[in-house]
């Protein structure tokens, strides 16, 4: 049996307080195992490598835009892949993760296109198919 404790949350794109989030994950450094952030930025990615200590396995996918994302965890990565193009942002990251020698855990990551937005509608529908 393994226990495991995931955080997921969504930074906010204009989120001008970065140093809290890392701060706050600094605090948390016991609570949580696996870390999942949407919403990351190539700004933000540096900001990250100051929780290398804590989290030594990462996968960043910045994105411009909102689409971007990061998985930080205490436990090694057997594989990892993003869906990624050019001209469309990062819907999912997909992240196996070993929790033992024969056990593993598989991890997705989805940061879909709110819908409601008119500018999104013809890149969401086709790729939410």
């Amino acid at each position: 049996t393994h226990n495991l404790t995931i955080v997921q949350f969504n930074r906010y794109i204009d989120n001008l307080q970065d140093y809290k989030v890392i701060q706050w994950l600094s605090n948390k450094k016991n609570e949580f195992d696996i870390v999942l952030i949407q919403e990351i930025n190539p700004g933000f990615v540096q900001e990250l490598k100051s929780l290398v200590q804590i989290y030594p396995y990462q996968y960043v996918t910045p994105q411009r835009g909102n689409f971007g994302q990061a998985l930080l965890s205490k436990k090694k990565f057997i594989s990892h892949i993003s869906k990624t193009s050019s001209d469309k942002p990062s819907f999912y990251i997909t992240t196996k993760i070993r929790l033992s020698e024969t056990d593993s855990l598989t991890l997705y990551g989805i940061h879909i296109l709110p819908p409601k937005l008119q500018r999104w509608l013809h890149t969401a529908t086709p790729n939410l198919r």
